[in-house]
């Protein structure tokens, strides 16, 4: 008994993690089509490097600090902001043989699951 429901508690955690996955690929294109239609004024680097780095982490894998910064604007103003979310806590960024990656802490993981997970049960988060 124990076990069928282990097994069920890991389905649906896929579950949510597949939903979660569909989540963040659909607000990254609703953030292109934002700025396509409303320019810079609504630019977000920040909420755009979170997105990103919680795709990476869903799908299990870093990403490459040039990389993350280029596909956002590739500008200094979103290097300042992947600081900023290293500093607070959220993000780390490793360097491995002189490649900087950047990826979501445990904390930063933590947050971005009960933000989709909230979205998705239509829950307020507490």
């Amino acid at each position: 008994m124990a076990s069928h429901q282990h097994i069920e508690g890991i389905a649906k955690l896929a579950d949510l993690q597949a939903g979660a996955v569909d989540l963040v690929e659909a607000a990254l294109r609703f953030g292109q089509r934002r700025d396509l239609i409303l320019g810079n004024a609504f630019a977000n680097p920040a909420w755009d490097l979170m997105l990103r780095l919680y795709s990476a982490a869903l799908n299990g894998r870093d990403l490459p600090v040039q990389l993350l910064t280029e596909a956002i604007d590739g500008s200094r103003v979103t290097e300042r902001w992947l600081d900023a979310l290293v500093q607070d806590g959220l993000v780390t960024i490793l360097a491995v043989n002189g490649l900087r990656t950047a990826t979501l802490t445990a904390n930063g993981k933590a947050s971005m699951d009960a933000l989709f997970a909230s979205a998705q049960s239509g829950t307020a988060i507490s």
